[in-house]
């Protein structure tokens, strides 16, 4: 099984959890290899993703939820 580079995390999460792998090869448009994919590659651009959605519907000036969190150590 092989993924894209125009293929997203969710595409990638797919095929693997499809075909029970951990691991895939990248290929290029002509078919050669230009990479590998893992898990933590797919979840880390799922994450980032999440992080971002976050971020922007926070960043809103008009948000009732944009507030400052400060954590303390103890």
């Amino acid at each position: 099984m092989t993924i894209t580079p125009d293929d997203s995390g969710d595409d990638c999460s797919k095929v693997m959890a499809d075909n029970q792998i951990r691991r895939g090869g990248a290929v290029d448009h002509q078919g050669g290899c230009c990479g590998l994919v893992s898990q933590a590659n797919v979840t880390l651009d799922i994450s980032s993703k999440v992080v971002r959605e976050v971020s922007r519907s926070t960043d809103s000036p008009k948000s009732p939820q944009n507030k400052s969190i400060y954590f303390s150590g103890t």
